[in-house]
């Protein structure tokens, strides 16, 4: 999605009530892996990581909910 896509659905994503749009997948999960078809910039808690076109999260059981 890019930006124009995405900044009407965050009043949404607020109340958390976003699975419903195209684009927005749901999971669960120990560990995910994320593979693009070119590199982005990695964000790990607001700070900029690197750029990649690969990505793996790991994170312990029920800790930690995501929105991809």
């Amino acid at each position: 999605m890019n930006l124009a896509q995405i900044l009407p659905k965050f009043p949404a994503a607020y109340v958390g009530k976003y699975y419903h749009f195209k684009g927005v997948h749901h999971g669960q999960g120990q560990q995910i892996h994320i593979e693009l078809s070119q590199p982005l910039w990695v964000h790990t808690d607001g700070e900029v990581t690197r750029k990649s076109q690969a990505v793996t999260i790991s994170c312990l059981p029920h800790c930690l909910n995501l929105i991809m």
